[in-house]
Order: structure tokens, then sequence, then C-alpha cells
């Protein structure tokens, strides 16, 4: 029983004894941090941080930052690397396809189509240059295909023939719309005839002397006579035209609106007699005369 007494009062000195040394090693850190005059050693500093467990446990986090540090500027240079690499690789295939252009300069079929397009053959303005890379050596890569480039080239050359006629088309209609400009000065203004109307089917009226068993029946006229006093009659009517040498074939009173103020008459003339009778030198001063018009029946159905 003593022992074991014994054994756990060792424990629990060492534990008093080891916080008490973190509680200083911690200390000293940080009246160093905070105070810059009250500076330590190196070796003092390390042994503070040795006998703290916070720190040790700061320590190896740090050590571990770094090792990834180092890790990731090493796949940064070779990133770069490779960028130069594919930079290199892209301007010796921007030589080879120019040296490609140059080249199908002597292409018979692709003359044969600049001479019909009328248009200039192609130049590289880039030919010295290109004499300059082909001493100097290079990280040359894989010439392309002839074949591509000639079709590539016969492309551009019909899409540049297909613009020069559009631009061809559009300078004559501007050419056309000048001189149909200049013409329209010597037109002459055409007058619009009038259109000649159908002959109507007119009926020709006789006009025979001698004495026949024929008779035709006299055309008709109606007038209408109205504002006459109340009082006058028909037979006034009658006396009056046949004054005038007018022949009635019948006068007819109306039921005129006013019967107080006026009286109207429906007269049947001849018709040969109605420029006179449509005369204001004719009637009394005062009344009215017009043609009378009647009034069309509408047809009904039969049941």
């Amino acid at each position: 029983m003593a022992t074991v007494t014994g054994q756990l009062k060792s424990d629990s000195d060492d534990i008093a004894r080891k916080k008490m040394t973190n509680s200083i090693a911690q200390e000293e850190v940080a009246a160093s941090i905070n105070d810059p005059d009250n500076e330590l050693d190196d070796e003092s500093f390390s042994s503070a941080i040795e006998n703290s467990d916070t720190a040790k446990v700061e320590n190896k986090f740090l050590k571990k930052l770094l090792k990834e540090k180092d890790l990731h500027i090493k796949s940064l240079c070779a990133n770069l690397d490779i960028l130069h690499k594919q930079i290199t690789l892209l301007n010796n295939i921007i030589i080879k396809q120019e040296e490609g252009i140059s080249n199908n300069n002597h292409n018979p079929e692709i003359n044969e189509f600049v001479k019909k397009s009328k248009l200039l053959p192609l130049k590289n303005p880039n030919d010295k240059q290109q004499k300059k890379t082909q001493d100097s050596p290079s990280n040359q890569a894989k010439t392309p295909n002839q074949g591509d480039n000639d079709k590539k080239v016969m492309k551009t050359l019909r899409g540049y023939s297909e613009l020069q006629e559009s631009v061809q088309d559009d300078n004559e209609n501007l050419d056309n719309n000048k001189t149909l400009q200049n013409e329209d000065d010597n037109w002459n203004k055409v007058k619009s005839k009038k259109r000649h109307r159908r002959e109507t089917n007119k009926p020709i009226i006789g006009c025979s002397v001698d004495n026949s068993t024929l008779k035709a029946v006299p055309r008709i006229s109606f007038i209408h006579v109205f504002r006459l006093n109340p009082s006058t009659t028909t037979k006034d009517i009658e006396d009056h035209l046949c004054m005038s040498n007018i022949c009635t074939f019948g006068v007819e009173k109306l039921q005129s609106r006013y019967p107080d103020l006026y009286s109207s008459f429906k007269v049947t003339i001849d018709h040969k007699d109605q420029d006179v009778a449509m005369k204001p030198e004719t009637w009394p001063p005062g009344s009215c005369v017009n043609r009378f018009f009647h009034r069309i029946l509408k047809k009904t159905a039969l049941p």
C-alpha cells in the first residue's frame, strides 16, 4: 500500500513539474514577442519551444507547410517548361504553313484558276524571313499535307472571285442607273386618252307626215306645281296652261302638307311642251314647279 501511494505521489510531482516548465516556456516566448528589447538567444528560444507541447504541434505544422510549398513550386516550374515547349512548337508550325502557301504559287491548277478569275497570284511577303529561318537550326514540326493546303487556297480564291463578281454587278447597275437618268430628259410625256364609251342602242323617233292607219302614243311628262292659293282648282290649272298653248292630259290635286296655306297639283302634259312648262315666265310669281317622279313599287314575292 505504501509503494502504491509513493508511485502516485511521484507521478503527480512529474505532471506538476511539466506544467510548470510549459508555463515558464510560454511566458518566455510571449515576453520575447511582446517586448522587442527582451530578445532571447537561439538556444534558449529553441529550448523553450521544445519544452512546450503547443509549440511542438505548431512546429510540425509549419514544417509540413514548407514541404507543400516546395512541392507547389516544383509543379509550377514544370508547367512553365511545358508552356515554353508549346510556344516553340506553334512557331515552327506557323513557319511550315507559310512555306506551304509559297509553294502553292507554283501549282498549275491554282494558277489556272487565278487566270480565269482575273485575280493576282498570291505572294508571300515573308519569303526573305523564311530563307533566314531555313538557314538557322530550329526544332521543326511535321509539315502539313500538301492536299489540305491546296484545298484551303482554292477555297479562298473562290471567295475572292465571288466577291469580285458581286462588285462588278453593282458597278454595272450603277452605270445603268446613270444612263437611265440621262435618258429621262429626252422622253416625251404621253397624254392619257379618254376611253371610248360603248354606243347605246338608241331608238329612232318617227317623223312622217303622211296619213296612215298607224298611230303612235304621245310621250308624256309629269310636273309638280305647288305653293298655289288653297282655292285653286284643277280647272284653273287647265285654263292657265291652255292660254300658254300647253296640251294637258290630266290634272290631279294632291294632299299638300299644309292645305290651309297652299295647294299642290300633279299635271300630265305632252313631252314636247316640257321645256315651255318649266320656264318661270309660264307661272305666276311665288309658285314653284319641278318634275314629278313616281315611287318605284317593290315587287312582292308570290305566295
